[in-house]
């Protein structure tokens, strides 16, 4: 495998993890809705919910750090496939 399909693959993997990231609201949320626990916001399910303040931010920032990780990753695999195009270009050259 080369390089440039490595870097590819980390793309798609990054992306996932962070379409998975941003999903994790909302699936607390159809958890909560079907009687479960809001992937432990609410150990004893909606009705004898006792969650703290510090729950629903604690929470967020977990995932805006998170989210922040991922698109930082993504920003430094997407400079590192720039410099491979440039690198394989010949001067004057175009891209193949």
């Amino acid at each position: 495998m080369d390089t440039r399909s490595l870097l590819r693959l980390l793309r798609l993997v990054l992306i996932l993890v962070g379409v998975g990231l941003a999903a994790i609201p909302l699936l607390a949320l159809f958890d909560l809705a079907r009687g479960g626990t809001g992937l432990g916001l609410c150990p004893d399910g909606l009705a004898d919910c006792d969650a703290g303040f510090e729950a629903a931010p604690r929470l967020t920032v977990l995932l805006v750090v998170g989210l922040l990780v991922v698109l930082a990753g993504l920003r430094l695999v997407w400079l590192a496939d720039r410099r491979l195009r440039r690198r394989r270009l010949p001067p004057g050259g175009e891209p193949d």
